[in-house]
């Protein structure tokens, strides 16, 4: 696995941590579904851009499957780190 995988992988383990966090504990009233909501939104935008961008690398330069695991890895990453930075974000604007 390269570093860019490893650093995703911890990226990946915090961000999930601090999602399960908050929804432990803030995210079962009213005020903590809102702040999970908005944040929700915001990362299936990030979705639905990441899947545009793997399209388009994929028709344009074909991946092999070690680069295409590494580009699930990141993207991964980056979904749930966008997911407790809005969550973040949120809690504070809210």
């Amino acid at each position: 696995m390269s570093i860019l995988a490893t650093i995703s992988v911890f990226v990946l383990s915090f961000s999930t941590l601090y999602y399960v966090n908050f929804a432990r504990t803030e995210g079962k009233d009213e005020r903590g579904q809102q702040v999970l909501g908005r944040a929700s939104q915001g990362t299936f935008f990030m979705l639905i851009i990441l899947f545009i961008a793997i399209s388009i690398i994929q028709l344009y330069s074909p991946l092999n499957g070690q680069q295409f695991y590494q580009i699930f890895i990141f993207s991964y990453s980056l979904l749930t780190l966008t997911y407790a930075l809005l969550i973040k974000y949120f809690n504070n604007k809210i």
